[in-house]
């Protein structure tokens, strides 16, 4: 091997360069899901709870998993598409389960003033 080929071979293992290594090519970033995921399960919380510092709580709550989000893109992890799409599960996922909750939530304050009256 020359100098040339281990150039290139270091090259194919860097999502920043043209030849992509298979484990860069990943659809979609389970980091920012994740992270997004959490956080935005968070804020609903903080939202069904009406704390004091909502708005500030907020802020925290958008800004990690951005952070998160951006890091994965700055270390040549993923494609900012890639990171897009798994912030946008992870939000989907985060409101799903918010409304799943609160429906719950609902449905069993119901059963339960039947049963009072």
């Amino acid at each position: 091997l020359d100098t040339e080929d281990i150039s290139s071979l270091l090259n194919a293992h860097m999502c920043g360069n043209a030849g992509y290594h298979y484990y860069c090519q990943s659809f979609f970033s389970g980091h920012a899901m994740l992270a997004f995921y959490s956080f935005m399960s968070l804020a609903g919380y903080v939202y069904h709870k009406e704390l004091k510092w909502s708005k500030l709580f907020y802020s925290i709550f958008i800004s990690v998993p951005s952070w998160i989000a951006y890091t994965r893109i700055l270390d040549n992890q993923h494609h900012p598409s890639d990171v897009a799409v798994g912030a946008g599960v992870g939000s989907a996922f985060a409101l799903f389960t918010f409304l799943l909750v609160k429906c719950e939530h609902n449905l069993n304050r119901h059963e339960i003033k039947q049963n009072i009256d």
